[in-house]
């Protein structure tokens, strides 16, 4: 930045491969790769805009569902139910 300022984009891969999972397929020698082109586009759109990217990959992350027990608890379980909301 030219003011000297910084600004830096946390990213959830587990959420980020997931959303873009559930995209329009593409199709490489017969293997899915929409979520893989999809996030890296949307991750070079925000460095061409001058962000920090910085991703973590926390996977089930045990510790929220020992801090809140109820983590996620009314999430629906059908996957293709999520699938429709995106």
């Amino acid at each position: 930045m030219q003011d000297g300022s910084e600004k830096v984009l946390i990213i959830d891969g587990s959420f980020f491969s997931y959303f873009y999972h559930f995209s329009p397929k593409i199709e490489v020698e017969g293997q899915e790769v929409q979520a893989i082109v999809r996030a890296l586009s949307s991750i070079r759109q925000f460095i061409a805009k001058g962000w920090q990217v910085e991703i973590v990959w926390d996977g089930h992350a045990q510790w929220r569902y020992d801090l809140l027990s109820q983590y996620k608890s009314d999430r629906k379980k059908n996957i293709e139910v999520e699938a429709a909301r995106i």
